[in-house]
């Protein structure tokens, strides 16, 4: 596998374009190798404005979940985060403290929506959430990490007190993201 710094999200699969990951993302990395998985969770609803005033994203439900696998014949420890990505110019978004995790021989593990939110505890969090699923393997052994990204485009958006939600399509996009690792360092 190829190491380099970037990260296709899955919008920009399609249309071929790369966005770099920001380096002060590497401030909080222990030394081993790093994967940075880019997330999109939950319900954007439209926002009465006209470009360039737009949304993250476009009017939508989007699912995210990021799919760990070990395939090496010992077991593997990994520390798992998530930060949420703040607009340019604000605070910046909030971040989970480290999980450690343990993943047996041929073992596999999913970071979803529903775990990126539990990570976070009892901070109440926004109908829709973006930003990064950090992996770390700090003993420097590869893992196979893919994110897969779910979206339905939403046409008509219900108050939240009725019932049965917001009118969605019956299939949405779905693309397969292969996460490349890099180097992770602690800077000075």
């Amino acid at each position: 596998m190829k190491k380099r710094a970037a990260i296709v999200i899955a919008v920009a699969v399609a249309a071929g374009v790369e966005f770099t990951v920001p380096s002060a993302a590497l401030a909080q990395a222990s030394e081993g190798l790093l994967y940075s998985v880019k997330f999109l969770c939950g319900l954007q609803t439209k926002i009465p404005a006209a470009p360039p005033n737009e949304p993250p994203v476009k009017p939508g439900n989007y699912a995210t979940a990021v799919n760990i696998h070990n395939f090496h014949n010992g077991s593997v420890v990994i520390d798992k985060k998530v930060v949420i990505a703040g607009r340019e110019g604000a605070t910046p978004g909030p971040m989970t403290k480290p999980v450690r995790d343990v993943l047996s021989p041929d073992q596999a593990i999913e970071v979803d929506c529903a775990e990126i939110v539990r990570l976070f505890g009892d901070m109440r969090l926004p109908p829709f959430i973006k930003g990064f699923v950090e992996i770390v393997s700090p003993q420097r052994v590869e893992l196979s990490v893919v994110g897969v990204y779910t979206a339905k485009e939403c046409h008509k958006f219900l108050p939240p007190t009725a019932a049965p939600g917001p009118a969605c399509t019956d299939f949405g996009e779905l693309s397969l993201q292969v996460i490349p690792y890099r180097d992770a360092f602690t800077l000075p």
